[in-house]
């Protein structure tokens, strides 16, 4: 057998217990292996930690230690370069500020400019005479002494405004012309009391020739809370105004429907169904079982809606919420100088058959009607008002550009 597998092979009992406890021992060599050397690329590969010098074991003195201060007797607290010097005081520096002449010059001016731009300017005193409450007193003074007395003397001096063909005061009359006699008719009062002298005006001669032509039966309704008096009111200066209309009694010739609460959807409610909408009128009768009322069930039964507003607002509820279920009816407003100009869409679209758009469309009803009323009353006073604004305002604009050259000669001679 070879002699490897000799020594491999079993041993007595006694050997080999004894031997169990033993570690096995390395080979013993002649020969010691020598510590190879580095290539230098790979010491300067080497971590930064190996090439620092290592700390010092615990319990050995330290190079450096604090002998005085609030550090004294600690060691390694704030390590010292090789160029430290160890200082009691920061170094002094001055702080005085080094100005020549030409700085405090600067900053002398620089304190003017900023003293001047906070400084109040005084404002030039305008004299007593002069004054804008004294001048405004006088055009005021002025104007009511002009227009009051062409008013109270009741001249007619200027002209009142040609009829033209076609326009939206022929078109409110021809569609009031093509109401059958007897036929019943709507009138909305939505105007607010502020503004009902000049609505009356506007108003009085188309409603005296509607009711003296055609002799309708008259149902009003009001949309704001104020039309039931001021409808009244009208019907009353109807009776004694240049056409009085004689014979309209309320409950008979005509009924008037009260406030119209809603609003908008007030508006659309009275459309649909104008007897469950509004089934009282403003005496508290039963309103459609009165003569006026007699056969009208819908909207669309109605010959003519006549609107009396000065709200533009208001006009186009009642174009845009009733105007599409009126049927044949005609749509006529009678309307303020103010709201007038807002209408004229509606009416070139055809959404509404006429209009009568302040005094000046209120004075062509009344020359149709053969009768002066107080359109032709107010016309003179009206145009005198107006020249005299002209002529106030182009004065005014005169004034201010002739001062204006003044000022800037003046300005001009000081500098």
């Amino acid at each position: 057998m070879p002699d490897w597998l000799t020594v491999a092979g079993p041993k007595s009992t006694d050997q080999s217990s004894s031997d169990s406890n033993v570690p096995p021992q390395p080979a013993e060599t002649g020969e010691t292996i020598a510590p190879a050397e580095l290539p230098s690329w790979v010491k300067a590969m080497r971590p930064v930690e190996s090439a620092l010098p290592a700390s010092p074991a615990p319990g050995t003195e330290s190079s450096m230690e604090e002998a005085g201060g609030p550090l004294a007797g600690l060691q390694d607290v704030l390590p010292a370069g090789p160029s430290f010097l160890p200082t009691s005081k920061p170094k002094a520096y001055s702080i005085k500020l080094n100005a020549t002449n030409e700085h405090q010059t600067q900053a002398k001016l620089l304190e003017q400019i900023l003293a001047a731009e906070t400084a109040p300017i005084p404002m030039r005193a305008t004299p007593a005479m002069m004054s804008q409450r004294v001048l405004r007193w006088a055009l005021g003074v002025l104007m009511f002494l002009m227009v009051g007395g062409v008013l109270l003397a009741g001249t007619q001096i200027f002209a009142l405004p040609a009829r033209v063909p076609d326009d939206q005061t022929e078109m409110a009359i021809s569609a009031m012309e093509k109401i059958p006699a007897g036929a019943p008719v709507l009138a909305v009062f939505d105007y607010e009391p502020s503004l009902s002298g000049e609505m009356q005006t506007v108003a009085a001669p188309y409603l005296s020739r509607l009711l003296l032509l055609k002799h309708p039966r008259l149902t009003i309704l009001s949309s704001s809370p104020t039309g039931p008096a001021l409808a009244e009111q009208l019907m009353t200066s109807l009776q004694s105004g240049s056409l009085p209309v004689q014979g309209y009694q309320p409950g008979r010739q005509y009924v008037d429907l009260g406030y119209l609460p809603g609003g908008l959807a007030g508006v659309y409610e009275f459309a649909q169904d104008p007897a469950m909408a509004m089934p009282l009128a403003a005496d508290g009768s039963q309103a459609w079982q009165t003569a006026p009322l007699q056969g009208v069930t819908h909207f669309s039964d109605f010959a003519s809606i006549i609107l009396l507003t000065d709200s533009p607002e208001s006009g186009r509820v009642w174009i845009e919420q009733a105007g599409p279920l009126r049927g044949n009816a005609s749509l006529v407003i009678v309307s303020s100088s103010q709201a007038g100009p807002m209408f004229m869409p509606y009416v070139a679209s055809g959404q509404v058959n006429g209009l009568i758009n302040g005094l000046n469309d209120a004075s062509k009803v009344e020359q149709a009607n053969g009768q002066a009323g107080l359109a032709r009353r107010y016309w003179d006073a009206y145009s005198l008002g107006s020249l005299l604004a002209a002529v106030m305002i182009i004065l005014g604009g005169l004034w201010s550009l002739v001062s204006g050259l003044q000022a800037r000669r003046a300005e001009r001679e000081k500098s």
